[in-house]
């Protein structure tokens, strides 16, 4: 129903972009777990006044009582999606605040965006039609979280107005920073998770003094070492390879090939690095003395 009441209202690439939207909008909220006819619709209708001219604008302002802030006034690719939002709810009866909500935000973001909100902002960015530089990346990001994409979508957002020397809306620096924030924090907990584990499993097969040092206040490649020793070359390997085996087995690997000699082992898993010596090589390198100054 909603093609045919936005055909006559866009040019047919503007009208394929939002099937396009729509579609994607459809895979995404299946994927996780959103309500898929509203996604449909929203990705449908999100560009439903994206072709007006600046006297249709006017006027639709005027109809609908709309208050607009400076960028708004200023910027089309703003006031198109809060005329878009009026227009869905005014004309179209559409009162689902989520919906309305997803058509609104779809090109800033906002603090506190819900999931369908987030759906539309990354659908529009990844449709069928789209062929930027990146967007096979922001695909692979859609696929995996719906926050990681968003950081990257407005990061993009960002990056492109700062370039071309534009305002920003101040709800894409609060939708950035709210996404930044949250990553941050996730990923803080999922390092210390692993480093935990990591230091779990060398307990497990006997290393000895097992020791981490957190270096991300000087260390621009990684944020721990954590630090074992083997009683002989054998067990550095054994140790080296029950810590692969048991966080591969986890979905976690090496960021890199390990590094090694038969008596000094690194593993690189990125925010950790893990370095398995024998006992004797500990002593004579002395790392951990240099790292913990």
């Amino acid at each position: 129903m909603y093609e045919e009441i936005i055909r006559p209202l866009l040019s047919e690439k503007r009208f394929r972009h939002s099937v396009n939207v729509s579609k994607s909008a459809g895979q995404l909220a299946i994927k996780y777990g959103a309500d898929v006819e509203k996604a449909k619709v929203a990705g449908m209708l999100h560009d439903i006044m994206k072709e007006k001219t600046p006297e249709e604008y006017e006027k639709l302002v005027q109809d609908f009582g709309v208050k607009l802030d400076e960028f708004q006034i200023s910027a089309k690719k703003l006031l198109h999606a809060v005329i878009g939002s009026k227009y869905v709810e005014k004309v179209l009866g559409i009162n689902d605040s989520d919906i309305l909500n997803a058509v609104r935000y779809h090109t800033t973001g906002r603090s506190g965006m819900s999931k369908l909100e987030k759906i539309i902002f990354i659908a529009d960015c990844i449709s069928e039609d789209r062929d930027y530089k990146g967007v096979d990346e922001m695909r692979k990001l859609a696929d995996k979280s719906l926050d990681e994409a968003m950081l990257a979508g407005l990061k993009d957002s960002i990056e492109i107005l700062t370039e071309s020397e534009k305002p920003i809306h101040t709800d894409i620096f609060n939708a950035y920073n709210e996404f930044a924030f949250k990553l941050k924090s996730k990923k803080n907990k999922n390092t210390k998770d692993i480093l935990n584990r990591i230091c779990e499993i060398l307990d497990k097969k006997k290393a000895i003094n097992v020791n981490v040092a957190c270096i991300k206040d000087i260390s621009a490649f990684t944020d721990y070492f954590i630090f074992a020793s083997g009683t002989s070359t054998t067990h550095v390997k054994a140790l080296a390879d029950e810590v692969k085996f048991k966080l591969k087995e986890e979905g976690i690997f090496p960021r890199k090939k390990d590094e090694y000699s038969e008596s000094w082992i690194l593993l690189d898993y990125g925010d950790i690095i893990v370095h398995i010596f024998t006992e004797e090589t500990r002593k004579l390198y002395n790392i951990e003395e240099l790292w913990n100054k």
